[in-house]
């Protein structure tokens, strides 16, 4: 047991951060470094720095029914508020502001030289890049997008139709010449060169070390060959040894570097020469003739669009600084919330609050709080819906019988948790396990601890502890124990589990495999091994029973679980701890048993809740990447100081 200690403490804690996610994919083109050359670099320019303004425009006075459009009921006819569920929004996705003016920006633009993108235009377009990814949708969503945290609907509406759009905006300005038409052919169809290549860091050392080093690596192809792959620029050039596919002229945008590398002979070593990325040499290994079967004019017109597209992606970037300069754009509400100041915005009448100015561009052109709602309600209403709602159901029921969480509670909360990671710092937290995910730690303290708190505070009162329940974990915490190795095959499984099951019972090889290539990542990465764990640790009381019976070496059945079907290997038992009485830690015991059956008591005070408030929610989510679950009932749905092993199956 005091090998799992801090694992299991990790767990513990992060148990209590269950987020509904969303998914996105901002993708990077695929190929070795060279091949960023082909591009036109875009002057890159850094943000401009806005003045602070004097002063905040007045809300806007069109008037809308914001404040009276329903987005769910509770309790069959008390409703919940578009403009509720906007605020709700606002607060967790503030950084989404900068995208909503960049977008009004573009679209305005667009109106003035009367662009347009169809809903056609952006379905092609995404078809055309999962022809590309060389996959389907479904595919593309959950796997492509979902590791970025977005849906279809933003990469639709904020990458491609923002993409088409400036792409229209910036294809009058571009011109290819008879020159660049005839090196492309040259690049594509002309001679090859396949090499190695040596790259150093661009820094006076990296220069003094390149010519170190050259003398060594010149006439040694062994010595070559170490200095290649030991390289520490580019990972991807020490990877392949400095090997490259064949390239032709033009391809690295260097005519100094073509005039040294199609110089040489096979096998021949260049001298060391300076580059935009740093010192380097070329080592030729072969050149490619060129295909005299394709002739210029046949492919003319198909060279001519890769470069249109090729330099309308250079001028898009230029093109949109250019606009952001002329747009001069504000932001009025705060990023970051303060708490004597959440908004940075000055006070208002509650009922005009929808029409708050949030943002200002091109002068006069202002984004409402309204406006900037619906645009969140469209990204990420669907989704996180069901948590607002939950959020709300919460929060009535504890107002009515005057239940509260302070600020202090709610810090107290999040340095216990810390604690129980490891001790983890807080921005450490905030970036390697919030970041990930998308999140914030204003949704940590607001969407995990403080319904957590509010729900314990509610069910505290109800919970008791018998001797009984003494005496079982007593059992489970310092009786006999076991360890072992466990696979798991997914519900949908069933059948192949029952074909792979005399494998794995009759060959130890074939039962290594499949744990260690098992669906649950988590068990595959220990290859399956679990414990130790005891009585009533596991939380499968089937699969405890038949564990438990084992002698080490031997293996379970095929037992059916929730999660799936699984098989169970003893490997060693561990005798009670019989210096340990049970007196002796009785106040100890007591208090992670209460605190564990409060975390019971709450998931069914939850249910009980939603059971009573009947939510009926108005809005549907057509844009989910994958079958969402409830966040707060998952939340809730596993003790926060329950020892089942995660990935292990548990009733």
């Amino acid at each position: 047991m005091p090998a799992r200690k801090k694992d299991r403490a990790t767990r513990r804690g992060w148990r209590r951060f269950i987020f509904v996610a969303g998914c996105f994919a901002l993708l990077v083109g695929a190929g070795y470094w060279i091949r960023s050359s082909l591009l036109p670099r875009a002057d890159a320019r850094p943000p401009l720095a806005q003045p602070a303004p004097a002063t905040i425009p007045s809300a806007s006075p069109i008037t809308t029914d914001y404040s009276r459009r329903v987005v769910a009921y509770v309790y069959d006819t008390e409703p919940i508020s578009r403009e509720a569920f906007g605020d709700y929004l606002i607060d967790r996705h503030r950084d989404k502001l900068d995208l909503l003016i960049k977008k009004r920006i573009i679209d305005d633009a667009c109106r003035a030289y009367n662009v347009e993108v169809s809903g056609a235009e952006i379905d092609a377009a995404l078809t055309e890049q999962l022809q590309g990814f060389a996959v389907d949708q479904k595919t593309f969503v959950n796997t492509l997008l979902a590791r970025y945290h977005k849906n279809l609907y933003e990469w639709k509406e904020d990458i491609i139709r923002s993409r088409l759009q400036m792409a229209k905006l910036c294809r009058s300005r571009v011109t290819i010449s008879d020159e660049e038409l005839r090196k492309a052919f040259e690049a594509v169809y002309g001679e090859k060169l396949e090499c190695q290549i040596i790259l150093w860091p661009k820094t006076k050392e990296g220069k003094e070390q390149a010519l170190g080093d050259y003398t060594k690596i010149r006439d040694n192809a062994s010595e070559f060959d170490r200095a290649a792959k030991s390289q520490k620029v580019k990972s991807e050039l020490a990877a392949t040894g400095g090997k490259v596919r064949p390239f032709g002229r033009y391809v690295m945008g260097d005519a100094n570097f073509d005039r040294i590398a199609f110089a040489l002979k096979e096998n021949e070593v260049s001298e060391v020469f300076e580059t935009a990325d740093g010192p380097l040499v070329v080592k030729c290994l072969r050149h490619v003739p060129p295909d005299g079967s394709v002739r210029f004019e046949a492919v003319r017109e198909k060279l001519n669009n890769e470069l249109v597209e090729k330099k309308i992606a250079g001028e898009m970037q230029k093109a949109f600084d250019t606009l952001k300069q002329k747009a001069q754009p504000k932001e009025y509400l705060a990023i970051k919330r303060k708490a004597e100041d959440p908004d940075g915005l000055p006070p208002c009448d509650p009922s005009q609050r929808a029409r708050q100015i949030v943002a200002s561009y091109n002068g006069e052109s202002t984004i409402s709080r309204e406006e900037f709602g619906e645009f969140l309600i469209a990204r990420y209403g669907g989704e996180q819906i069901e948590t607002f709602v939950n959020h709300r159901i919460i929060d009535r029921e504890c107002q009515a019988r005057g239940i509260a969480v302070t600020p202090e509670e709610i810090e107290t909360t999040l340095a216990e948790d810390l604690k129980r990671m490891g001790s983890v710092d807080l921005k450490v937290f905030e970036k390697e396990v919030l970041g990930p995910r998308n999140k914030s730690i204003y949704e940590y303290r607001e969407d995990v601890i403080r319904p957590s708190l509010l729900l314990s505070k509610l069910c505290r009162n109800g919970v008791h502890i018998t001797e009984e329940d003494l005496k079982l974990a007593f059992e489970a915490e310092y009786g006999e124990k076991l360890e072992g190795r466990m696979i798991l095959w997914p519900n949908d499984q069933t059948r192949y589990a029952m074909l792979q099951y005399t494998r794995v019972r009759d060959s130890a090889e074939a039962f290594d495999e499949a744990a260690k290539h098992q669906s649950s990542p988590t068990l595959a990465a220990k290859g399956g091994k679990i414990g130790p764990f005891g009585h009533g640790a596991l939380g499968n009381e089937d699969v405890e029973n038949e564990a438990f019976k084992l002698y080490p070496g031997g293996m379970t059945t095929l037992l059916e679980t929730p999660e799936g079907n699984v098989v169970f290997k003893l490997e060693k038992r561990i005798p009670p701890n019989k210096t340990v009485q049970l007196d002796s830690v009785r106040k100890e015991l007591t208090a992670k048993i209460f605190e564990r059956k409060v975390q019971m008591e709450m998931q069914t005070a939850f249910k009980n809740l939603r059971e009573k408030a009947r939510p009926k929610v108005m809005i549907k989510e057509t844009n989910k990447p994958f079958d969402l679950v409830d966040s707060t009932k998952k939340l809730l749905a596993t003790s926060a100081d329950k020892p089942a092993l995660e990935g292990s199956p548990r009733r």
